[in-house]
């Protein structure tokens, strides 16, 4: 949780619309967050690979996030219910396009925390090398 905590508090404010600028964020939080975890649990997890799955799935929700809130604008921002058969209504306000696409956007980008990379064998490794 600290780790997670720092590096979203370090990156967090870096991300914004961009699609590629979200990857390299995230891309460098998976990175960040790997590197503390390892030194904190003496694991030996694969930046790299937590590199790559941050960029491609931050990357992947900005682009998500993005199409659904331009596809949601044209839609009414409220719904008229009839209310038990009489002319009276009840007017029931949607969540706007854009808190609907960055509600996606952080969920596709926040698949990375449900995964657990394996551990990296060192001896393994200097073995094929």
């Amino acid at each position: 949780t600290l780790a997670a905590g720092g590096t979203g508090l370090v990156l967090g404010p870096m991300t914004s619309g961009s699609i590629i600028g979200n990857a390299i964020v995230g891309g460098a939080a998976g990175g960040a967050h790997t590197s503390a975890t390892n030194w904190m649990y003496d694991e030996s997890r694969s930046v790299g690979q937590s590199m790559f799955l941050g960029g491609v799935t931050s990357g992947a929700g900005t682009a998500a996030g993005n199409a659904t809130s331009r596809f949601l604008q044209d839609i009414p921002r409220q719904v008229v219910l009839p209310y038990l058969g009489t002319p009276a209504t009840v007017t029931v306000p949607l969540p706007s396009s854009d808190f609907i696409g960055g509600g996606i956007q952080t969920v596709i980008g926040n698949i990375p925390s449900f995964f657990t990379l394996p551990e990296i064998s060192i001896e393994a490794h200097n073995e094929n090398n």
